[in-house]
C-alpha cells in the first residue's frame, strides 16, 4: 500500500501543477480519486504513441464524474536527469512544456527533479527502455494496475476504476458481443443510446434493431471519394425502395493516418456530405468497433472501403459488404455471401457457349482433329 500524500508531495511542495494554469492542485482535491501516474520520457515524441490519445479520451470521459486524476511524471534522457549543465536543464524544460501542453491533467513540477527521480526509482520505471508507462492507484493507495497504458486504449473510461474485476467483466462483455452481436451492443454505450444525423438529431439505436445496418469505417484523406459516392448512390436508391436499411458512419480518428489530421470540424464537414447516420466524433464505440471487427480488413489496401453489414438483431455480420454491394447493387439484399453466391450461380447457369466464344471459333481435339463451334 502506498501513501499518496507522501508519494506526490513534499515538505517544500504541497501542490501539483496544471499547464498554463496558475491554480495549484492540493492534496485534498485528490481525496477519493483513482490516481494514474503517467511516466513520460521527454526525449520521445508522445504523439508517436496512441496511448496518450487514449488516456486523454479516458480522462475527458471521466472528468464530469470527478473520480480520476492523472499525474505526469516527466524525465529527460539519462544525461538530462543527472547532468547539472544549465544548457541541458533548459533543453529539458522546453521539452517538458511541449509535452505538458498536450495534457489536460496535473504534473509534478519540472523544477522538482528530486521527486521525479524518486518516483521513477519507487516504481522501477526504466526511462532508458520505455518512452512511457503508467500505474493506476486507488484512493487507499493500492496499486491496481502496472504498465496500464494498453487498458486505456482497449477500454477507455469504461474501464474505470480499472480493477481486475472490472477488466474481467469488460472482457466477458466483449466475448459476449462477438458471439451474440446486436446493434445495441455494437453501437450503444452506458452514456449514449442514440446515433446522430447530419442535422444533429438523435436517433435511438433501438430503432435500428430490425434493420440491415451497414457500418461504414471512414478514414479522412485515405478513403477514396468514389467509394463514398458509390455507397451513397446505392443507399439513396435502396431507401427509395425499402425502409429496412441504414448506414452508420464510423469516423476514424486514431489510426496512423488520422490521429493528427482529424477534428470535430473535419468530422462535421465530411458527415454533412453523407445522407446517413453516424456515431458522434471520438465516441468510445469507434475504437471498440475497430477492435471487435478487426479493422482494417484489408491492410494491404488502405484505400479499400470497409462496410460491415450487420443483419437484423445481429443475426449475421458480413465484413466485405462494400465489395458485395459494388458488384451486385440492390439485388444482393440483405447483403450476405449466401445471396451473392446464389446470384453468381444463376449467372453461371445462364451462360451459353456463344457468350464465351465467337461462332467462327475452331477447336482442336486431343487427336488433333479440328472441331467447329457448331459441332461442340
Amino acid at each position: 500500500m502506498i501513501n499518496l500524500h507522501d508519494l506526490l508531495f513534499t515538505k517544500n511542495r504541497d501542490y501539483l501543477v496544471k499547464y498554463n494554469d496558475d491554480q495549484q492542485v492540493k492534496a485534498a482535491q485528490l481525496a477519493g480519486k483513482v490516481i494514474i501516474l503517467y511516466f513520460v520520457r521527454l526525449n520521445s515524441d508522445p504523439l508517436e504513441s496512441v496511448y496518450i490519445l487514449s488516456l486523454v479520451e479516458t480522462y475527458t470521459y471521466l472528468l464530469p464524474d470527478h473520480c480520476l486524476e492523472v499525474v505526469l511524471v516527466a524525465y529527460g534522457s539519462e544525461e538530462d536527469i543527472f547532468s547539472i549543465s544549465c544548457d541541458s536543464h533548459t533543453s529539458s524544460a522546453e521539452k517538458f512544456e511541449a509535452v505538458f501542453s498536450l495534457m489536460p491533467w496535473t504534473a509534478i513540477p519540472f523544477s522538482d527533479i528530486a521527486s521525479r527521480v524518486r518516483l521513477s526509482g519507487r516504481f522501477g520505471f526504466d526511462i532508458l527502455r520505455k518512452p512511457s508507462t503508467s500505474f493506476v492507484i486507488d484512493s487507499s493507495g493500492i496499486v491496481l494496475q502496472s504498465d496500464s497504458c494498453d487498458l486505456f486504449d482497449k477500454y477507455g473510461g469504461l474501464g474505470y476504476p480499472f480493477t481486475d474485476e472490472r477488466i474481467k467483466f469488460l472482457k466477458a462483455q466483449v466475448a459476449a458481443t462477438v458471439q451474440q452481436p446486436s446493434i445495441k451492443s455494437l453501437l450503444a454505450s452506458p452514456k449514449r443510446d442514440y446515433v446522430i444525423s447530419n442535422t444533429r438529431d438523435k436517433v435511438p439505436v433501438d430503432t435500428l434493431e430490425e434493420k440491415v445496418v451497414a457500418l461504414y469505417f471512414f478514414e479522412e484523406g485515405i478513403t477514396d471519394n468514389w467509394h463514398t459516392e458509390s455507397i451513397k448512390m446505392a443507399y439513396e436508391e435502396f431507401r427509395q425502395n425499402k425502409s429496412s436499411f441504414e448506414v452508420v458512419l464510423i469516423y476514424l480518428y486514431d489510426t496512423i493516418s488520422t490521429y493528427d489530421c482529424t477534428s470535430e470540424e473535419s468530422f462535421w464537414n465530411t458527415f454533412k456530405t453523407m445522407p446517413w447516420l453516424a456515431l458522434p466524433f471520438k465516441d468510445l464505440k469507434c475504437r471498440e468497433l475497430e477492435r471487435y471487427l478487426g479493422y482494417p480488413f484489408n491492410p494491404l489496401d488502405a484505400k479499400s472501403p470497409t462496410l460491415v453489414i450487420v443483419g437484423p438483431r445481429g443475426r449475421y455480420i458480413e465484413p466485405w459488404g462494400a465489395l458485395i454491394i459494388d458488384q451486385f447493387k440492390l439485388s444482393v439484399y440483405p447483403f450476405t455471401r449466401e445471396q451473392a453466391a446464389k446470384l453468381d450461380t444463376e449467372k453461371v447457369r445462364e451462360l451459353k457457349l456463344e457468350m464465351l466464344w465467337d461462332q467462327n471459333t475452331i477447336f482442336r481435339g486431343k487427336d488433333g482433329r479440328k472441331v467447329s463451334f457448331f459441332d461442340v
